[in-house]
């Protein structure tokens, strides 16, 4: 590339002015030239470009196969407790379909005893990003293990958005 390519404006200018001169053959030659530099220098961005997009989706891929087969369950919240998203995990261990828990508060699963502590985590974590997992545990109604009043510890992502 060269050092400063002229804008698709400067050389739509430039156009423009040698039309209106009734410039000489040398100057639409150069012009032409510059034009055509141009142009390679867009298709090599464009190339570039479609190499970093494939790169990131397959990256996306891994990370979206990494959440969704850990062996533990995990889920994102967004700031009223609403299930954004889970893995595979957690579906199972819900007996319900991903599809089923995502748009469905969590507070509904949790423990009628245990709603409180959640309740409290929601309010502290309200309107921060936070990127760190907070580790809880609540007795999960409708999982299996809660026949035996065991306390489930489950990994919970707090979604982040921009407000």
């Amino acid at each position: 590339m060269s050092e400063r390519s002229p804008s698709p404006e400067q050389i739509m200018d430039e156009l423009l002015r040698l039309r209106a001169r009734g410039g000489g053959h040398l100057d639409r030659l150069a012009l032409l030239h510059e034009i055509s530099v141009y142009q390679e220098e867009l298709i090599a961005q464009n190339e570039a470009l479609i190499r970093a997009q494939s790169t990131l989706e397959d990256t996306r891929d891994r990370f979206v196969e990494l959440y969704d087969f850990a062996p533990n369950g995990y889920l994102t919240l967004d700031d009223h407790g609403v299930i954004r998203q889970c893995n595979l995990t957690t579906a199972v261990l819900f007996g319900r379909s991903k599809q089923a828990l995502e748009g469905v508060p969590l507070l509904g699963f949790v423990e009628v005893g245990d709603r409180p502590l959640y309740l409290d985590l929601l309010r502290r974590s309200r309107g921060r990003c936070r990127h760190d997992l907070a580790r809880i545990g609540y007795r999960i109604s409708g999982v299996g293990v809660d026949q035996d009043r065991d306390v489930i510890t489950q990994r919970l992502a707090h979604g982040c958005h921009a407000s």
